[in-house]
């Protein structure tokens, strides 16, 4: 889940939030989720398409931290 709220024309600011897992087959997926949270800001290259500088600061439920930089966006 992810919140985005627009600052200036080209830059805007996203809270998220996620949770999942992967297990093999025969293990129950549901017994060990992962959730983390985080925010971070977004530039738009240009004002008229969704090309996008993403730097996120995320926080994890077992007390890790991460920075995650990213261009572009898979939606």
């Amino acid at each position: 889940m992810e919140y985005r709220q627009p600052i200036l024309k080209q830059l805007e600011i996203a809270a998220f939030a996620l949770t999942g897992n992967v297990a093999s087959m025969d293990q129950n997926i549901f017994a060990l989720y992962k959730s983390s949270v985080g925010f971070g800001p977004h530039y738009f290259l240009k004002k008229d398409n969704r090309s996008v500088l993403r730097l996120d600061f995320a926080f994890n439920s077992e007390g890790g931290t991460g920075i995650y930089f990213g261009v572009n966006e898979a939606f």
